[in-house]
């Protein structure tokens, strides 16, 4: 009986192997820095892009799972008193969603998470605390070195190219205390969201 379950194992393992579909991806990122309370102003979106690759793994005929690995540009521009803020992060996300094939079309619904390892962060400060000129800090201690993510959209599978609209929304504070020159600022309650368009071609 071990032997039979060892064999059915390995047999299903080749198969999804077989069935499984890898590929690259690429597209828009468009983020903000989100808050619960009314901490930060004039928040705006910031253009970025998002690459890397993927794979597609069937479950059953209308179901996939489909884990990837990603490097994403993010960031916000906003406001708090009179000063401004440019936020930049860079992260490596490992997103994994599930989607579910809407009947006889080429149209998924999909779900799931993400893994975010911060890489680099840049912030830009400018306003008359700084004699209005404009300061930059690069020290990545002062933003949390991971994020978590839940993750939302509708794709396209067209064979080997895949389209995909998704929403994410960070569920970890991003910034920690810093002091900049002789400004303290204490961290706002600030979380990442972001919309991505992306195509990717499978293999």
């Amino acid at each position: 009986m071990k032997n039979l379950f060892i064999l059915l194992f390995c047999f299903s393992t080749q198969f999804l192997i077989g069935q499984t579909q890898f590929g690259v991806k690429g597209g828009l990122n468009l983020s903000d820095f989100v808050v619960q309370k009314d901490e930060i102003e004039n928040s705006n979106l910031k253009v970025g892009a998002t690459i890397g690759a993927f794979a597609r793994i069937p479950i059953i005929p209308w179901l996939h799972l489909q884990p990837e690995v990603l490097f994403t540009t993010k960031g916000s521009k906003y406001q708090f008193g009179e000063t401004t803020v440019n936020a930049s992060t860079n992260y490596i996300d490992i997103p994994v969603v599930a989607t579910v094939k809407i009947f006889a079309t080429p149209i998924n619904i999909h779900g799931g998470l993400q893994y975010s390892i911060l890489t680099n962060a840049k912030y830009k400060y400018s306003g008359p605390l700084f004699g209005n000129e404009t300061v930059v800090d690069t020290d990545n201690q002062s933003v949390n070195e991971w994020d978590f993510g839940l993750i939302g959209g509708v794709g396209i599978n067209l064979t080997k190219v895949h389209i995909d609209l998704r929403m994410i929304r960070g569920t970890r504070k991003i910034e920690k205390d810093r002091t900049i020159l002789t400004q303290t600022f204490l961290a706002k309650d600030t979380k990442h969201l972001s919309f991505q368009l992306t195509a990717g071609i499978a293999f």
